[in-house]
């Protein structure tokens, strides 16, 4: 059977986000993208190059400018948007390209970088927010 593990134990990854004054948001629209990696270990001899694609998707989303963003707990007003390595904006629900598959064995991690901000697509208030994402790997 053809397949590679998850890199973080248990499959969760928290990605923290910098912390920004509400004055911030007057004259930004959004934070700088804090990178996070989203990992494969021990992958089968028979995945050697294929091509990881991932979907992320939520049940919170909201749509800005056209793309599905994830929606915040709390209620700052802030969305969280997602980009791939080269910064280009991900939508949710859409696979995306992480790149192929070189390391194999037990040993052997691939790891595919990625990119989360906070972006105020309206008025800001002070207050806590987190949301939550779900990732679907596909490899061809």
């Amino acid at each position: 059977m053809e397949s590679c593990q998850l890199e973080q134990e248990g499959g969760h990854q928290e990605v923290i986000l910098p912390t920004k004054t509400l004055h911030f948001f007057d004259r930004n629209s959004r934070t700088e993208t804090s990178p996070f990696y989203f990992g494969l270990k021990g992958c089968t001899p028979t995945m050697m190059g294929k091509t990881v694609k991932l979907t992320f998707s939520s049940a919170q989303t909201q749509q800005v400018n056209g793309v599905a963003m994830l929606a915040t707990s709390g209620n700052t007003g802030l969305v969280i948007g997602l980009e791939d390595s080269a910064g280009q904006v991900i939508t949710l629900g859409q696979a995306v390209k992480a790149g192929p598959i070189s390391q194999v064995g037990p040993e052997g991690v691939n790891r595919y970088q990625f990119g989360a901000y906070a972006l105020a697509p309206g008025a800001v208030k002070a207050d806590s927010y987190s949301a939550m994402v779900t990732v679907e790997v596909d490899y061809q």
